[in-house]
This record gives C-alpha cells, sequence and structure tokens, in this order.
C-alpha cells in the first residue's frame, strides 16, 4: 500500500533527490509569503520577553508550516516531525560526501538565518 510505496521512495532517495529537496524548500523560503511571514516574525522577536529558545521553535514553526510540511511528502517522507527528522538525516549523510548538497544545505541555512537579525 501507501506505506510500502513511501518506504521505497525514502529508500531510492538519492543525492539528486535530496539536491531536489533542498531546491525545492529553498524556493518556498524565498517565496514572497515566506518572506513576509518572517519579517512578521522577526519584528515579534524584538519583545524582550521572548527567549533565544522561544524564537528559534517559533521559526522551526513558521519552516515547518510554510515549506517542509509540503515538501518532504514529495520525497516519501511522513508530514510530521519524524518525517521531516528521517529527511535532516538522509540529507545530513549527504552532506557529507556531496559538495553540492552541502552548499544547498548552506544556502538554505543563510537563508532563513538572513531573515532573522533579531534572533542573535
Amino acid at each position: 500500500g501507501a506505506r510500502r510505496w513511501r518506504r521505497t521512495l525514502r529508500a531510492v532517495l538519492t543525492a539528486d533527490g535530496a539536491a531536489a529537496l533542498l531546491h525545492e524548500l529553498l524556493a518556498r523560503f524565498s517565496a514572497q509569503e515566506f518572506v513576509w511571514e518572517a519579517e512578521r516574525l522577526n519584528q515579534r522577536m524584538l519583545d524582550q520577553r521572548m527567549s533565544h529558545e522561544q524564537k528559534a521553535v517559533a521559526i522551526a514553526d513558521l519552516k515547518w508550516e510554510h515549506g517542509q510540511q509540503l515538501v518532504v511528502p514529495h520525497y516519501g517522507f511522513t508530514a510530521d516531525q519524524r518525517g521531516l527528522k528521517e529527511a535532516e538525516v538522509i540529507i545530513d549523510g549527504f552532506s557529507k560526501s556531496h559538495k553540492e548538497i552541502r552548499k544547498l544545505n548552506g544556502k538554505l541555512n543563510k537563508q532563513i538565518i538572513d531573515l532573522f537579525p533579531n534572533l542573535r
């Protein structure tokens, strides 16, 4: 059934597939809607009562809501935190041996970090 199909998709995720997943996330995190939401969240981070951890969680939630939950299922991962973790573990594995994946991952992280100057 569907579960076996997802498992098969995950098992065959190649470096090219991982790169495609990262490209798709980068496109979502560069989209006007995400940037706008990020700017709003960045403004809310000026609140002194918001701890660094709360800010990090809020960013993670935004990334999940506006990107990750929509993208990871295309690659055979479940649309939940477990699926996201599995995808991240596989991508981290590819990062060690594939320069392109490492570069894309860095680009993705920079895109997010640049949107949140108030995280520091």
